[in-house]
């Protein structure tokens, strides 16, 4: 085939499958895809992201869609957690793209992977891309290796980024704050050099990088024209109105402001506070005067101390305080956006950590007094759970008698799974199957629950005996009168066995269920509380049916035997009688019907409705005749007493 032709056949399938990927309404997705790139180009985020979700409505499955989302997301500062979960569906197999292309998209799920601490995985979707390098991709490559530790290769993307992307700030911030805690390195050295030699590139974009250089200037001079140079620019690009608390820290290190000037411009009471800074604070002031003061600010301390732990820019966390102490914190561990710890404290011991998915309450920290997920609760035995996804990290910066603390994420903890909780157990309660208004309670012994009650609206409804973790006799008080009329009792297994009713309470069982292994069951009544069941309804493993009574008026026994739902005969006294459904109502004769047999079905229906419970035995004189009627199983018998 030319390579015309070749160009033709893949022009006709790029047709065939972009038909496919169209769906239902492909002219209405092109325009909501036109309108939603229009308003991002705009900076309308929130519309644009409307629109997309609107356009997957009419393709659901095109790209571009979940990736304007993402995009929107991103823009507009939502949880990274959500524009990720956007950028991976438009990663997913089988979708297909119209304007954008999936390496852009791979470029941003590499960079959320990297601002998320997902290294490895970014590295990988940077590596299966055949593409030109691009700015993005560079400084997510340069992040991921950074947070793996892989310095010499991170030290070489970046001095080959500062060449290729000479005036993106981005990546002269990005080494600068990442090596500045770090031990001197010749290679780390030869890439601030060329980082210091090239302020002037990027300091109307990002001025703080004359500060965040300055340790690694060797001339004092050039320092300080750094420092002097930032604190004369003003703070016309700073949201908060206020000079970087790092100015202030750097001036104080090379002698350009007293401490006093420094307190006043680090301190300022109702604004976050960088950790780094607090530390690094405490750790300039020399003279009594100013740790007296930085002291006094501690002991005092009501406000809030941000956290960044890996030095990466993003927040990780942070601690509110009253009187020096912790009193909250908001710890997000992997910077996806979502808190994954909000823990409460009462005088510094935390007393409460909440979670995505549960709420957790101590009794003396780290001893889990109860679960609460969703709408269930976890009640456990005093001193019995150590669960500790938090520590507090003293920082002694030998200013006050007892340290200061933050709240950080203590690293891997068991998950609180049902199997862990049940072992520390003293109750669990839940909702019940009663509607609203139900609440269960199981009780626990040794990792295993021994009983339960159930109440419904406070009153006691039901409770039960458990045995190898089923319950295995249950007694339920369903008219709320203090009696239990029923009780079940159940196999080792927690199937139900049998069921007995004593509705009026004087200890006679009404009502009896019975089930076998074999799948046959047993219902039988006893209306009048002789000892004697006057009906006797049976189901054998097939399905074959079989109702049993004693006859009102001679005693003997009636035998109807239903197969697939409809009567086939009825045995009485040995002989075998017909059953015939009446042309005209839902009930069953036994026997011939009567002449009047419309008549005399209108009132048995009546009488039979009007009547209470599942079974019901009557003999009615209907107009001088006598007339007996049986329910059972939904079916209803009628049979002349006087032919």
């Amino acid at each position: 085939m030319s390579h015309l032709g070749r160009y033709a056949a893949a022009a006709v399938m790029t047709v065939l499958l972009g038909a496919g990927a169209w769906g239902e309404n492909p002219a209405a997705a092109s325009r909501s895809l036109e309108r939603a790139i229009s308003l991002l180009s705009a900076g309308d985020w929130p519309a644009a992201a409307f629109e997309a979700r609107l356009g997957e409505t009419y393709a659901p499955s095109w790209a571009d869609f979940p990736y304007v989302v993402a995009l929107a997301s991103t823009a507009t500062g939502k949880p990274r957690a959500e524009a990720v979960v956007e950028v991976e569906r438009s990663l997913s197999p089988g979708l297909f793209w119209r304007s954008y292309s999936r390496s852009a998209a791979a470029i941003l799920c590499a960079s959320l992977y990297a601002d998320t601490l997902r290294y490895r995985e970014a590295l990988n979707l940077l590596d299966g891309l055949d593409i030109p390098p691009t700015p993005e991709a560079d400084l997510a490559r340069l992040r991921s290796l950074y947070g793996l530790g892989r310095l010499s290769e991170a030290r070489a993307l970046a001095a080959a980024a500062l060449d290729r992307w000479p005036y993106d700030a981005r990546f002269p911030r990005e080494f600068l704050s990442r090596e500045h805690r770090r031990l001197p390195d010749p290679a780390a050295l030869r890439v601030s050099e060329t980082v210091v030699s090239r302020l002037y590139l990027w300091e109307d974009d990002d001025r703080e990088l004359l500060l965040l250089a300055v340790p690694f200037i060797h001339d004092s001079a050039s320092r300080i024209r750094n420092i002097r140079t930032y604190r004369a620019m003003g703070v016309s690009d700073r949201a908060d109105g206020a000079l970087s608390p790092l100015s202030a820290l750097r001036a104080l290190e090379y002698g350009l402001i007293d401490e006093v000037t420094a307190l006043d411009e680090v301190l300022v009471r109702g604004k976050p506070i960088d950790l780094s800074v607090f530390e690094e604070t405490a750790a300039l002031c020399a003279s009594d005067d100013a740790r007296k003061r930085l002291a006094d600010f501690i002991l005092s301390f009501a406000g809030t101390v941000s956290l960044d732990r890996n030095a990466d820019g993003i927040g990780d966390g942070s601690v509110s305080y009253r009187l020096g102490r912790p009193v909250q914190a908001s710890l997000d561990p992997n910077q996806d956006g979502i808190v994954d710890f909000e823990v409460q404290c009462g005088y510094g011991d935390p007393t409460e950590i909440i979670l995505p998915d549960a709420a957790v309450e101590y009794d003396t920290y780290p001893y889990v007094r109860s679960v609460t997920r969703g709408d269930e609760r976890w009640d456990l035995r005093p001193r019995s759970l150590a669960w500790a996804p938090v520590s507090w990290i003293p920082r002694d910066y030998g200013l006050v008698p007892e340290p200061f603390y933050t709240i950080e994420p203590a690293g891997s903890e068991p998950v609180l799974t049902d199997r862990l909780l049940e072992a520390n157990a003293y109750s669990r309660s839940k909702p019940a199957d009663l509607g609203p208004g139900g609440v269960e309670r199981i009780l626990y012994r040794e990792g295993s629950p021994v009983s339960s009650e159930v109440r419904l609206d406070g009153r006691m409804y039901a409770w039960s005996t458990w045995k190898g973790g089923v319950p295995v006799l249950s007694r339920i008080d369903r008219d709320g009168d203090g009696y239990a009329e029923t009780t079940q009792v159940n196999d080792a297994s927690g199937t139900l066995r049998s069921v007995a009713i004593d509705r009026d309470g004087d200890s006679r069982v009404d009502y009896r269920e019975e089930y076998s292994p074999d799948g046959s069951s047993r219902m039988a009544w006893d209306s009048d509380e002789n000892g004697r069941y006057e009906l006797v309804r049976s189901l054998d493993p097939v399905g074959t049916e079989r109702i049993e009574w004693t006859h009102p008026v001679t005693g003997l026994p009636v035998t109807v035997l239903i197969e697939k739902g409809s009567p086939r005969s009825v045995s009485y006294n040995g002989e075998v009688l017909p059953v015939v459904r009446d042309p005209r109502a839902d009930l069953w004769w036994i026997g011939m019907p009567p002449s009047q047999s419309r008549d005399y079905a209108d009132r048995v229906l009546k009488r039979v409705n009007r009547a209470e419970g599942t079974v019901v035995v009557l003999t009615k004189r209907e107009d001088g005749v006598n007339i007996q009627a049986v329910v059972s199983g939904g079916l209803v018998f009628a049979e002349l007493l006087d032919r």
